[in-house]
């Protein structure tokens, strides 16, 4: 009878370990997704940034156009296309903000939820974070683009400048 009893005790104390393991696994794949997101959040706050500074660039060049007689008509449509993108490449990082805004909500209540909710979360916080990644390299790259064409758009203008007072 007392060796069932060690038997059931030890059955029970590998039960309660095993659960256990997968609570501190789970804990722990949450904090890598917390600091995953503080990460992906600095990027989404630093190419924001950049967006605010090209727009800068962009509003330069705008007005610069509607100071000249005659225009590059490509380079209107470059400006406009821009434009367009920029604002739609705000409109996802400003989605992405909300994302972050929900994590956070959830780290305020993470004492709260039931083991499920804590799981789903983790599931969401896994499959958000792969497409804001994506998200974010693409935009990294539009802008990239963006800044060279404005650079040649704005060195192209400079030597225009440069051969009109030579004449």
């Amino acid at each position: 009878m007392q060796k069932s009893g060690i038997y059931a005790i030890v059955l029970l104390l590998f039960i309660m370990a095993s659960c256990g393991g997968s609570s501190n696994e789970s804990e722990s794949a949450y904090e890598k997704l917390l600091q995953t997101a503080d990460t992906l959040q600095k990027r989404n706050s630093n190419l924001s940034l950049t967006i605010d500074t090209l727009m800068k660039s962009h509003e330069s060049l705008a007005q610069r156009f509607q100071a000249m007689d005659s225009v590059d008509t490509t380079w209107l449509e470059t400006l406009a296309k821009h434009e367009v993108a920029m604002k739609t490449q705000k409109a996802t990082l400003d989605k992405n903000v909300t994302v972050f805004e929900g994590y956070n909500e959830f780290r305020n209540k993470r004492d709260q939820v039931t083991d499920a909710e804590f799981e789903a979360q983790i599931s969401e916080m896994k499959q958000g974070h792969a497409q804001i990644r994506g998200q974010l390299d693409q935009i990294q790259s539009q802008l990239k683009t963006m800044s060279d064409e404005h650079e040649s758009i704005h060195s192209d203008l400079k030597k225009m400048m440069e051969e009109k007072t030579e004449e």
